[in-house]
């Protein structure tokens, strides 16, 4: 099983009108397709991980669907055939499933951002970038600036966090 996070509008529905329903509904896409490209599916972000910018509306969702049933697009999003919705609401119910999303550097920093769970999250942000980010928008820089190994983000550090106080 895999879970699929992504969001809807307080109505349920996405921003190309397919209605999600609420927690412990069933959804199934009336138009599957495998083939890894857009459209002809339900969309997410497997396990919370890929484009988090993708993620529009209100209502937050975690939907489990079977592995089998989910493709991935492009590492920015999967697309899936049928799944059944586990939590429906605001982002405060989306921590009790921070163990098991969210798990590469970018999405773990979106996570944290976005819902919180700094202390799961920060372990998780291992690249210069993300690392970067967190440290301008979260704070921990004594921990992020030991993340920041790649020089483009070193020099960013210089330029604009070691003239700020920690």
């Amino acid at each position: 099983m895999v879970l699929i996070l992504r969001k809807c509008k307080k109505d349920g529905s996405s921003r190309h009108g397919f209605v999600y329903g609420n927690k412990g509904d069933t959804v199934t896409a009336p138009d599957w397709d495998p083939k890894p490209e857009c459209g002809n599916g339900l969309h997410g972000l497997k396990q919370g991980n890929g484009e988090w910018e993708l993620l529009q509306g209100n209502d937050w969702l975690v939907i489990e669907a079977n592995d089998e049933d989910v493709v991935d697009i492009d590492n920015e999003k999967c697309k899936f055939r049928t799944g059944k919705i586990l939590y429906r609401g605001d982002k405060e119910g989306l921590h009790k499933y921070a163990n098991v999303m969210a798990t590469d550097s970018n999405s773990a920093y979106c996570w944290a951002r976005d819902i919180g769970d700094h202390e799961i999250m920060i372990d998780r942000v291992t690249e210069s970038k993300w690392a970067y980010c967190w440290a301008c928008d979260i704070g921990d820089r004594d921990i992020m600036k030991e993340r920041i190994t790649d020089s483009e983000w070193a020099y960013e550090w210089v330029r604009v966090l070691a003239t700020v106080k920690s």
